[in-house]
């Protein structure tokens, strides 16, 4: 089968979501199938391609307006038409593009990945566990770092002509059953959204590895991820504030934050900041560590931390809202978003209860099971057969 998956950015040196494309593309080509990757670079700089086994093509889109890069998104899709059985976007901004060309009288299916909220929402940094369930267009305005009453047509457009465009593809594919949710409360087809989530790299866990014993001495804590607001790492260096002096954390990432987490750290003898780490470089971070924290604020879509988590069986310690307390399952237990003293009292639970952390180890294997690259893999290419079968 040749699909065709469409990206606005991309680098194989890239964060989790290029991460998660480069390794469905290489899964798929691995298959016996014929996939190409097709970029449509906004920005200069963002394309960082290097050598991959499947097909690459970018598409110079910067400088275009909204509007005139749906069109010329729309016109690539014509242009695969003929040599292509299914159009995977990638990234859900140019979904409308894929309902264009199914409306206009496109031939071939089209599905979408929802992965992120910006065909609805206009800064998901500000996006919190409810919001979205009355994300009106006065919201919308309210939370553009760029609002203006001369983007109304644009706010109007998140809020209703998105969501009827995005309906006419023929599937979307929701990362968690959160993500479903969301974006049916936001006008999206419920009967168009089926959850199929990542799975995690085979590669990354070279052997195999025991469940744990509880932490004696000191006990690490480990974040790994961007430092942005709604990844909440604040929140976990100020839970810091109401930990015992033989908790420590180790922060693997970089971002907007940097300058102020890197000056906590300055503060703080129990901090640690480690910048960006090589993926390949991670396996050290995850083995030496006692316990993983993912803090978010907003519902996270899925989190491939937490599988690289599990798949070192590491106990996990996680926000109550969006993928990641459904991908973790029982190997987690789950704070109240932005409660830093309920993070700080989950935290020392796992850690000094010697039976709470042997069972959420224990239970990483049976919960990343549930994400097996063959087992999704398979239901991928089972939707992407039954989409097919249905257009002809």
């Amino acid at each position: 089968m040749k699909v065709a998956l469409i990206t606005n950015k991309f680098s194989t040196t890239g964060g989790g979501s290029d991460f998660s494309l480069d390794l469905i593309a290489r899964s798929l080509k691995k298959m016996g199938h014929d996939p190409i990757v097709i970029i449509g670079d906004t920005k200069t700089g963002q394309t960082d391609i290097g050598d991959t086994p499947y097909r690459t093509s970018v598409i110079n889109l910067s400088g275009l307006s909204q509007i005139n890069k749906l069109r010329e998104i729309t016109n690539i899709l014509y242009s695969l038409e003929d040599e292509t059985d299914i159009i995977h976007i990638f990234t859900p901004a140019l979904i409308p593009a894929g309902g264009l060309y199914r409306l206009s009288g496109g031939k071939c299916p089209v599905v979408g990945r929802l992965n992120g909220y910006s065909l609805f929402c206009t800064d998901s940094h500000k996006m919190s566990g409810k919001c979205y369930m009355n994300c009106s267009m006065f919201d919308k305005f309210r939370h553009d770092q760029n609002s203006s009453l001369f983007r109304l047509p644009e706010y109007f457009d998140r809020s209703h002509t998105r969501p009827k465009l995005s309906n006419k593809i023929d599937m979307f594919f929701a990362q968690s059953p959160s993500v479903k949710e969301i974006y049916e409360q936001n006008g999206f087809s419920a009967d168009k959204i089926s959850v199929v989530s990542n799975f995690y790299d085979p590669t990354f866990r070279e052997k195999e590895f025991s469940a744990r014993t509880p932490p004696q001495g000191e006990i690490s804590l480990l974040y790994v991820g961007r430092l942005v607001e709604n990844k909440g790492v604040d929140l976990l260096t100020d839970a810091m504030s109401h930990l015992p002096s033989e908790y420590s954390l180790d922060i693997v990432g970089a971002g907007p934050l940097s300058s102020q987490i890197e000056i906590e750290a300055e503060e703080s003898e129990n901090i640690r900041v480690h910048g960006w780490v090589d993926h390949e470089e991670l396996h050290s971070y995850y083995q030496d560590s006692s316990i993983f924290v993912h803090p978010g604020r907003w519902p996270e879509p899925s989190g491939r931390v937490i599988l690289e988590a599990m798949q070192h069986n590491l106990p996990m310690v996680v926000s109550d809202i969006g993928g990641p307390p459904w991908i973790a399952g029982e190997a987690c237990l789950t704070f109240e978003s932005e409660n830093t003293v309920d993070l700080a009292e989950k935290i020392r639970k796992v850690a000094e209860d010697d039976q709470v952390y042997t069972e959420l180890s224990a239970k990483c294997s049976s919960e990343i099971a549930r994400f097996d690259p063959d087992n999704i893999l398979s239901e991928l290419e089972q939707k992407y057969n039954e989409i097919a079968d249905k257009t002809e």
